[in-house]
C-alpha cells in the first residue's frame, strides 16, 4: 500500500498548531489514526469536531480547516467512508 505525501506548500499555515499538522502528516502519510476530534474534521463533521477539541483546537478551527481544504487530497477526507477507507488500507482515488 503506498501512501501519499502533503503538498510542499504547507510552510503557509503556520497558525494551524504544528501538532494538529504532524498528527495530520502521520495521518496522510502513514495513515496513523488521528484522535478523535480530528477524525471528526476529516469526516466534515463540524458540530462533533467542536465537541471533541480543546481549548487550542477552538482558537485555530478555522486555520485547521483551511489546512486541511488546502493541503490534503480529496480522496483522504470530506466523509466518514474516505477517512475509513484511508485508514484501513484503501487506496486513493
Amino acid at each position: 500500500m503506498r501512501g501519499i505525501e502533503l503538498r510542499p506548500d504547507g510552510e503557509k499555515y503556520q497558525d494551524c498548531p504544528e501538532r494538529i499538522r504532524e498528527s495530520i502528516r502521520l495521518y496522510v502519510e502513514e495513515r496513523c489514526n488521528p484522535g478523535s476530534f480530528l477524525t471528526a474534521v476529516l469526516e466534515n463533521k463540524l458540530q462533533e469536531s467542536f465537541s471533541r477539541c480543546g481549548p487550542e483546537e477552538r482558537e485555530a478551527m478555522f486555520p485547521i480547516v483551511k489546512y486541511v481544504w488546502n493541503q490534503l487530497p480529496l480522496s483522504v477526507w470530506g466523509s466518514e467512508a474516505k477517512v475509513k477507507n484511508w485508514l484501513t488500507g484503501g487506496e486513493e482515488d
